[in-house]
């Protein structure tokens, strides 16, 4: 846990921190195991000050109360991480931080279409003072999902289920932080030592942005020994996107009308077995038709494994057109799929 006294728009970190961990605010572990999964529950009763007055003041005049939930499925490699939190504090960040044990000098994250390598320490910390930027550099960082940091045959990745924003922590540069929420409670203000001389937006208060009460958070820990293999990216698309399963009870069950439909007892639009990860499922735009979307998530080309489906699928573009059919998806690509007869 870390003091801030930004705003909703620019971060502001102190320049002498308090920094709180949760050693020693241990109240209760419980272990259960079970058929599919054992399950770690951790009850923490951290003491924290109240708001940035009493953090500077160095007075523990608060409590944080987190129970977070570890997970280890048995036919997965993966820690599934829920933590809830009541947040009763002001001015103040919270992060998960993870030790990758991993000395490398970059790290990568998703975008929207494929990743980014971004250094642990950025070399622009050393010079924007001098070269008269107008708003500091930072190792902390945006993602879509996924931060990962490795090397061939040791490394840690996380994905996480709506959390975008992670650090890599000064002096801690084998270390993934991952941000749960951060409370501040100023729209803008002036002269920030990360945005000096000028506002960073309209000086209002905002208390709602302290965000006070109970919150979820979800995500998962994959560790990795092979770099950012097959395997791995189909663990991250199996955690993103985990089966669903829908029990009939009749589609005519409750209808007055007759319809004159009958259903095979068994039925599937398609199969897809690739190592791209799956985008989207949708309808086409100009006819009656499926179109199948995906795309490498990846650093290096991987196979165009086309989906298995009752017609024969026709390899398109985005714009929904014929494309040039091909072996590989190159990295950080999509890939689209038409798929005409699906009855």
């Amino acid at each position: 846990m870390a003091k801030t006294r930004g705003t909703t728009i620019t971060i502001r970190p102190p320049a002498v921190d308090w920094k709180i961990n949760s050693e020693g605010c241990l109240q209760q572990a419980m272990l259960t195991r079970g058929v599919l999964q054992d399950t770690l529950q951790l009850t923490l009763d951290m003491p924290a000050p109240a708001d940035a007055e009493a953090r500077q003041a160095r007075r523990l005049d608060a409590r944080l109360d987190v129970v977070m939930t570890i997970s280890l499925p048995h036919e997965s490699a993966w820690l599934d991480v829920a933590v809830e939190v009541n947040n009763t504090l002001r001015d103040h960040r919270l992060q998960i931080e993870l030790p990758t044990g991993v000395h490398q000098a970059t790290h990568f994250a998703d975008q929207p279409f494929g990743l980014i390598e971004r250094e642990n320490v950025p070399r622009a910390l050393e010079i924007w003072q001098q070269e008269n930027w107008t708003e500091a550099p930072a190792s902390l960082w945006p993602m879509q999902s996924l931060v990962m940091m490795h090397h061939a045959r040791r490394g840690l990745g996380v994905v996480t289920a709506g959390l975008r924003e992670y650090e890599i922590p000064v002096g801690q540069p084998d270390t993934l932080a991952i941000t749960l929420f951060r409370s501040v409670g100023w729209l803008g203000q002036p002269a920030l030592e990360w945005r000096p001389g000028r506002a960073s937006g309209m000086v209002l208060p905002a208390p709602d942005s302290q965000i006070p009460g109970r919150h979820a958070f979800h995500f998962a820990v994959m560790p990795m020994d092979n770099g950012q293999s097959p395997a791995f990216w189909q663990a991250v698309e199996q955690w993103r996107t985990p089966a669903s399963g829908y029990l009939d009870s009749g589609w005519s069950r409750f209808r007055t009308n007759p319809h004159g439909k009958s259903f095979p007892p068994h039925f599937s639009v398609l199969s897809w077995e690739s190592p791209l990860h799956f985008s989207t499922l949708k309808k086409a735009q100009n006819e009656d038709a499926l179109v199948l979307r995906g795309w490498n998530p990846g650093l290096t080309k991987l196979d165009n494994r086309p989906p298995t489906a009752n017609g024969i699928p026709q390899q398109i573009t985005l714009a929904e057109r014929p494309a040039t059919p091909t072996d590989s998806v190159a990295a950080g690509t999509p890939v689209s799929w038409l798929i005409r007869s699906f009855e």
